[in-house]
């Protein structure tokens, strides 16, 4: 089930020879199309209840109020050497498999964006409608930053030094050397997603009580899943000047950079320039 029951309470399953039970009818949805590392890492945490003396253990498995399967987020990790001298390294959104061309046939399929020079490999990034990376595919004959490549899943393309804009206009000839310049490796560093998620936070905080977060605010003009408009967004960018958000993401970026700075030193900081 949900929480990797089997038919015998003492048993528990995980991995590409299981499937759920039929009441979730989910049954092309097998944990093989999953990241192994999550699903093993929400397998170890229901373990971790048997082991707590302060609990006692399900003599059977708990009711379900909905019958729904859990939700991974890590990408799925394909790395290897092929015949030619070749890496290959695909890093992509964990679901059913399908083909690339029924993926480009929806409409919200999002942007492809590739370079391939003879000299570092072929490179591709899938950028999906909401401008996150989620897909990244590399081939070439010189060593890949598998580790940093895979940072990337995820990251919205304005993180990545406007990257949609300078493809665009033709500023980024080739990904491999565009990501080992010193302005991404904020982004590679281990602390990054914590740091973001800081950042979320105070665009979700208020500043008084009668005014709305920007994101309440955003989430006001949104109805489901239409875009918002060119007017709208400049009633987000009024009130994000009007408060103290603006001054506050800047103090909390170059706190980051201080505090990080015997990793980072390649960015400035106040007090740097005479």
């Amino acid at each position: 089930d949900a929480n990797f029951h089997t038919n015998d309470v003492s048993v528990r399953g995980a991995g590409p020879v299981t499937k759920y039970a039929r009441r979730y009818h989910a049954e092309e949805w097998l944990m093989d199309y999953y990241n192994p590392k999550e699903v093993g890492q929400s397998l170890a945490f229901t373990m971790l209840k048997l082991f707590d003396p302060t609990l006692n253990p399900d003599l059977e498995p708990p009711p379900e109020a909905l019958n729904l399967i859990p939700l991974y987020h890590q990408p799925n990790t394909v790395e290897c050497q092929l015949p030619g001298g070749y890496n290959y390294l695909q890093v992509e959104k964990a679901m059913v498999p399908t083909t690339i061309d029924q993926l480009k046939s929806e409409p919200n399929y999002g942007l492809e964006f590739v370079t391939d020079l003879p000299e570092t490999g072929y490179f591709r990034l899938h950028i999906n409608q909401y401008g996150k990376v989620e897909t990244i595919t590399c081939l070439t004959k010189n060593t890949i930053d598998s580790s940093n490549m895979c940072d990337l899943y995820g990251t919205h393309e304005r993180y990545l030094n406007n990257l949609e804009s300078r493809f665009t206009r033709g500023l980024i000839p080739d990904f491999y050397s565009y990501f080992r310049q010193p302005w991404c490796m904020m982004i590679f560093h281990d602390r990054f997603a914590d740091f973001t998620q800081e950042i979320r936070e105070i665009m979700l905080a208020r500043q008084s009580e009668n005014t709305p977060s920007p994101e309440e605010f955003a989430r006001s003009l949104i109805d489901e899943d239409i875009p918002i408009k060119l007017a709208q967004l400049d009633d987000i960018r009024r009130l994000f000047k009007k408060g103290s958000y603006k001054h506050t993401l800047e103090t909390r970026i170059l706190s980051y950079l201080s505090y990080n700075y015997y990793h980072l030193p390649m960015y400035a900081k106040p007090g740097m320039v005479a």
